[in-house]
């Protein structure tokens, strides 16, 4: 059950962007790309950790995507790769993951924090490895644990933090798939219409769950949308 407290910052939820630099790489993917200067790094928009150890990663270019193209495709630690545009685009990756991105990605989803997108990419200073700016959302207590449980290859700096002001595409972003299902049923047969045009017991019917799952659902799913408006 989702529990909230007005007044109670610990419970509230905060953005906290981060530095993080690994002195033997991330990947050899973003170095690869960036070392060519007829190409820009504009960032990560997704990363997601597979089972097997590999990883998924939607990255967003800018200049020669052809030339883009031609390198990831030579690289031996990227399984498949796609790269769509001309001049501006992204590159859809499925590679290996190093180490270090294995930690840092099982310590966000152990954590229960969530990586606003994109992630900046570059180089860290005087060439001493790599650097990412991320920015991590989750509860006071929850991203002080995230950073005391990070990776020893990395060295972690804050940059800001502060109360989460998510707008309308973020605020959807945090609905998990069954929810986004349950809101779009509803939001089809009626029930957000004044007057209503169906009933909780209906949109259960045609979704085929008990009714008690979509008064639930429903329940997160306004306080999750509502909730970020009015603070």
């Amino acid at each position: 059950m989702c529990e909230s407290s007005e007044g109670d910052d610990e419970r509230r939820m905060r953005y906290a962007t981060f530095t993080v630099v690994a002195e033997s790489g991330f990947t050899g993917v973003g170095r690869t790309i960036s070392s060519h200067p007829a190409i820009t790094h504009e960032g990560i928009q997704n990363i997601t950790l597979l089972g097997d150890g590999t990883v998924l990663m939607l990255t967003q270019l800018r200049g020669d995507l052809e030339l883009a193209r031609t390198i990831l495709e030579e690289r031996d630690d990227i399984r498949q790769c796609e790269v769509f545009g001309r001049e501006e685009g992204y590159a859809y990756i499925h590679a290996e993951a190093t180490e270090v991105v294995q930690q840092l990605l099982t310590v966000e989803r152990e954590h229960e924090v969530l990586i606003s997108t994109p992630i900046e990419f570059g180089e860290a200073e005087h060439g001493k490895g790599e650097e990412l700016r991320v920015t991590l959302l989750g509860e006071d207590r929850t991203l002080q644990r995230v950073v005391s449980n990070a990776p020893d290859a990395v060295d972690v700096r804050l940059e800001e933090t502060g109360e989460y002001q998510p707008n309308l595409d973020e605020v959807a972003a945090l609905l998990t798939d069954r929810q986004r299902e349950i809101l779009a049923t509803a939001v089809e047969m009626g029930y957000y219409e004044v007057p209503r045009e169906t009933t909780q017991r209906k949109i259960a019917d045609a979704l085929d769950v008990a009714p008690g799952t979509v008064t639930e659902h429903l329940q997160k799913i306004e306080s999750k949308v509502l909730t970020p408006l009015v603070r």
